[in-house]
Order: structure tokens, then sequence, then C-alpha cells
């Protein structure tokens, strides 16, 4: 059933039983959101309500992996400032003390272990 059904129902209940707090106590709601479906065409998000009506449940919705919210865009905006893509990082190679203090900036600790690791042991890859 959809909320026009459901709706043409308690209309047409209210016409055979002349009272709302009959039509809400038939129904198992309350006799005020009998009356707001019926005559304002409201669609109740309680799942309970809307399993008594016989309406489809509202299924959650996935939330971000990054942020934990859900989005109604494309793509999250968290930490992202405008939007935008974030900006690259430029690292000097020319001096080691700068690079690595810029990439434990913005990547962390594990990742500059991780990348000594691979550098000592890429000799064993060929």
């Amino acid at each position: 059933m959809n909320i026009k059904q459901v709706s043409r129902k308690l209309r047409e209940d209210y016409s055979d039983l002349e009272s709302w707090s009959w039509v809400a106590r038939v129904n198992g709601i309350t006799k005020g959101m009998a009356w707001r479906i019926a005559r304002k065409g409201y669609e109740p998000k309680n799942w309970n309500i809307r399993e008594r009506l016989g309406l489809p449940l509202l299924a959650p919705a996935p939330v971000c992996l990054k942020c934990g919210q859900v989005h109604v865009t494309k793509k999250c905006m968290a930490n992202n400032g405008n939007g935008h893509r974030p900006r690259r990082v430029a690292i000097r190679v020319d001096n080691p003390e700068s690079a690595a203090r810029t990439i434990e900036k913005h990547f962390g600790k594990a990742f500059i272990y991780e990348l000594i690791e691979l550098l000592d042991n890429r000799y064993d890859y060929y």
C-alpha cells in the first residue's frame, strides 16, 4: 500500500465509524495521527505506525565510512573545506628532513615506517 491508499482507507473508515477515536482504535494508531494522515496526507516516519498501516518500512540509509553521516551528495565533504579536491602536497626531495616532516604531517608515522621498510628491501624484488 502507498500513503494515498492508506489515506483513502482512513477516510472511508471515518465515514463508516463517524469518529476519529474509533478509526484510530481500529488501526492501532492515535486519533491525531489518523486525522493527520487522512486529511493532510502526512506520511509517518515511525516504523511501528508504518507497519500497522501496511506501509513499506523505511530502510536506513548507508552512512559515510569517512565521517559517519548520511549524505545527500555523492561524495563526502568532511574535512574538505569547500568541496574541492585536496591540494597536492609538495615534497622537497633535495632536503631529507623537510621531506620526512611533510610526509609525517600528511600521512602519519606508520606510513613512514612502512616506506622505510619498502625502501630498505627494494632490491629483494629484482
